[in-house]
């Protein structure tokens, strides 16, 4: 599996993408380590974002620029460390998934930047970041209906479907990452 990127950088060239791929993964509902590493992740987010409205951070509020350059309303649509931040404003807590995602979640807060992950061994070909031509069928976490893509909408597509739209909105339930993952 190849990981590639079409014609997206042309309109996003100072945008700076990173992957890594982890194979023999063992994830487990919960760690202790990775509790402590949470916990602080989490007391220094909540120091950086302080009492201002968490779209003003200045990572989250060029994510929202972002958006708005490929039609998403951001007020509407949270990029997924938006999403999480105003979470963990609201509970005092991040979400435990499992140790995987609960990381690389832990590492957004850190860092107020997107992450993501995919159970490879559900992906179909090559993962492609793209622009969408539109009506292009996507069905999300906790979604029970579809909902199609618009044109110029950035996404991240298999051979077989979308992964997540909006750059990194939403994923799809079929390469979630869950206890039984292993790349």
């Amino acid at each position: 599996m190849n990981y590639t990127i079409e014609s997206i950088l042309d309109k996003y060239p100072k945008v700076n993408i990173g992957v890594l791929v982890g194979r023999g993964l063992k994830i487990s509902k919960a760690n202790l380590e990775l509790a402590r590493y949470k916990s602080d992740s989490l007391k220094r987010a909540l120091e950086k974002l302080g009492d201002a409205p968490v779209s003003q951070h200045p990572y989250i509020a060029s994510w929202r620029e972002l958006y708005r350059s490929f039609g998403t309303k951001p007020a509407d649509y949270h990029s997924s460390v938006e999403t999480l931040a105003r979470r963990v404003v609201k509970t005092q807590q991040l979400p435990m998934i499992n140790t995987a995602v609960d990381a690389y979640n832990a590492v957004s807060l850190r860092y107020m930047m997107p992450m993501w992950g995919f159970d490879t061994d559900n992906v179909e070909g090559d993962i492609v970041w793209r622009l969408s031509p539109g009506n292009e069928a996507f069905t999300g976490l906790g979604m029970t209906e579809k909902e199609y893509t618009y044109p110029g909408e950035a996404v991240y597509a298999d051979a077989k479907r979308i992964l997540t739209r909006r750059w990194k909105y939403r994923d799809c339930v079929e390469t979630m990452i869950t206890e039984n993952t292993v790349t």
